[in-house]
């Protein structure tokens, strides 16, 4: 049980790791595309880990995550969430965030 633990925390580290190394718009983009308003009426605890990313326009946006649990989880699920000020925070399903950030990864490499 430990050592799935270590290993979520590891990928989440691992994710956040990776979106700093990318450009900013490129991270955004994928809230754009793929990510949901934060619903206001989840039960979520903020995990202290984040990492501030440089937009295009000279902004900047954090992204963080959330451990949500349902009434249906046994275990809480992570969540991506993008924050940008003035804007309402994008919410994107761990897994999927981290799918997309290494096949970016893997494209940029190529190029």
């Amino acid at each position: 049980m430990l050592s799935a633990m270590s290993e979520q925390a590891d990928a989440v580290d691992d994710a956040l790791a990776l979106a700093a190394r990318l450009p900013g718009a490129l991270v955004a983009g994928i809230f754009r595309r793929y990510g949901k308003p934060l619903a206001g009426e989840l039960e979520a605890t903020r995990d202290p880990r984040s990492t501030e990313l440089a937009l295009d326009s000279g902004a900047r946006a954090t992204l963080g995550l959330l451990r949500v649990r349902t009434p249906v989880d046994v275990i809480a699920n992570d969540w991506f969430v993008l924050e940008r000020a003035g804007e309402e925070p994008l919410a994107l399903a761990g897994p999927l965030f981290a799918a997309a950030l290494g096949a970016l990864a893997l494209a940029a490499a190529k190029k």
